[in-house]
């Protein structure tokens, strides 16, 4: 199999209140690489186990998270 490579991005901002709370925004990119080029998950095979086509990976996706601590 192919060599496979994945990239993550996570970038985020805390806002802090009192009381030890917080308010927390982040955008995550993952499998950034996938843009670019498909990752290899497998290969398949058909009944007669002769080579026929690949499983690729997860594509590109985009996360956004929100966090209410306190």
């Amino acid at each position: 199999m192919p060599s496979n490579l994945d990239l993550d991005i996570q970038i985020g901002k805390t806002i802090k209140y009192a009381n030890n709370q917080s308010l927390e925004f982040s955008i995550e990119l993952m499998n950034v690489t996938s843009i670019f080029r498909k990752n290899v998950a497998g290969i398949k095979y058909n009944d007669a186990y002769e080579k026929d086509g690949k499983d690729y990976g997860m594509g590109f996706l985009p996360a956004l998270h929100v966090n209410y601590r306190f």
